[in-house]
């Protein structure tokens, strides 16, 4: 029996429609015959509260499920549609709309992991990047660890994004040295409440540690995150969580740790896999689908009740 497909109508070309393209198992058809359309409607970085809100509610009338990618840094609340389905990188947990999912950060992550960093008699923890006004508390978070005298701080402070250099090829080569070679790496949220350093150090085999600011993170009915990370309320609780944990763990223990974040990237967070996981939702909730009218609105209703439980 022949494997069904997903039956996609693209808009256009955006940051969605090309993981898509690259990554699944689908049948491009019109926007008639299709089980859910791909949006193109939201640019990466779009910000504007309002038109954010305006293109979503281009769909209120559409008699289709619709599929869109929010990459951005907004951490703006939303009227979502009934129809739609809205992935985001950055949202509050305590204010999440049943009709919005995580959007993981999949892109400008490392290929290949770094071999892990044996046990050292202190933890090094880096970071390399902006603390221009504190954000997201990285300034005073930077200041807390250094305090500690149990841990070893390697620390690269900018005034802005790249330190407002994009091209330049030495920075970039700062922030990622600074990350393989440092058992944990600072990862408070920035303008948006996420980090991508978080799955760039995922990905390097590095281990996140983080003041949690309300944070969703990726798969949280799969993953244990206590267990990968360490995360805290506040600036102290995280020192001394890095310093409890560094001195409860072997040096296999240590290794095993780095090692586990590059299976939990390799597993959920890269482009591939990611995607594979799209699929096989889609694929779930659009089975029952048979096209005509009647059913259609049925369908709907069942599979935003299952998707958004």
């Amino acid at each position: 029996m022949e494997e069904k497909k997903l039956k996609l109508f693209f808009e256009g070309d955006n940051i969605a429609t090309e993981l898509i393209y690259d990554n699944l198992d689908y049948l491009q058809t019109s926007i008639e015959n299709c089980d859910i359309v791909v949006s193109s409607k939201f640019e990466v970085g779009l910000y504007d509260t309002k038109e954010i809100q305006k293109r979503l509610n281009s769909y209120k009338k559409l008699n289709k499920i619709v599929l869109i990618f929010l990459v951005s840094d907004t951490i703006k609340t939303f009227k979502i549609p009934n129809n739609v389905i809205l992935y985001r990188t950055s949202l509050y947990k305590s204010k999440k709309n049943k009709k919005e999912l995580l959007l993981p950060y999949i892109w400008e992550c490392y290929e290949k992991p770094e071999k892990p960093l044996p046990k050292t008699s202190l933890p090094k923890v880096g970071f390399c990047g902006n603390v221009n006004k504190n954000l997201g508390k990285r300034l005073t978070t930077i200041k807390a660890l250094e305090q500690n005298k149990n841990i070893e701080t390697d620390f690269i402070l900018r005034k802005g994004f790249w330190a407002g250099k994009p091209n330049d090829e030495q920075l970039k080569m700062d922030y990622i040295n600074n990350l393989i070679h440092s058992h944990f790496t600072i990862c408070n949220r920035g303008r948006g409440n996420f980090a991508i350093r978080f799955y760039q150090a995922l990905s390097l085999g590095r281990i996140p540690v983080l003041i949690d600011s309300d944070m969703v993170f990726p798969f949280e009915d799969e993953i244990n995150w206590d267990e990968v990370i360490i995360k805290a309320k506040n600036e102290k609780e995280l020192a001394e969580k890095i310093v409890f944990w560094w001195q409860n763990k072997s040096e296999e223990e240590v290794i095993n740790a780095q090692l586990q974040c590059r299976k939990i990237y390799e597993k959920y967070l890269t482009a591939a896999s990611f995607s594979k996981i799209l699929e096989q939702t889609m694929l779930q909730k659009v089975s029952n689908f048979d096209g005509n009218e009647q059913s259609k609105n049925s369908f709907f209703q069942t599979f935003l009740n299952k998707i958004f439980k």
